[in-house]
């Protein structure tokens, strides 16, 4: 017997993605934070969908400025 199998994958859309939430769950927190830490020390790979949510301060360029950003934005929001 042929197995078929069909996988579908659909973009999230991009009305829905929120900055900083780099673990897609729709929330921020500190995990979002250790995750872009694990992220520049090359123990994670981001997909092109968590690049555009880990881009918190918005200057197109991923960099540890954005975690210092999305910690400020934690601690000023809790």
């Amino acid at each position: 017997p042929v197995v078929t199998t069909t996988v579908t994958t659909t973009a999230p859309d991009p009305n829905k993605l929120i900055p900083g939430d780099v673990n897609l769950d729709k929330t921020v927190t500190v995990a979002d934070v250790v995750l872009m830490q694990k992220y520049f020390v090359k123990s994670e790979k981001f997909s092109f969908v968590q690049l555009t949510v880990a881009d918190f301060n918005e200057d197109s360029t991923v960099n540890i400025f954005d975690v210092m950003a999305l910690k400020r934005f934690l601690l000023n929001n809790n």
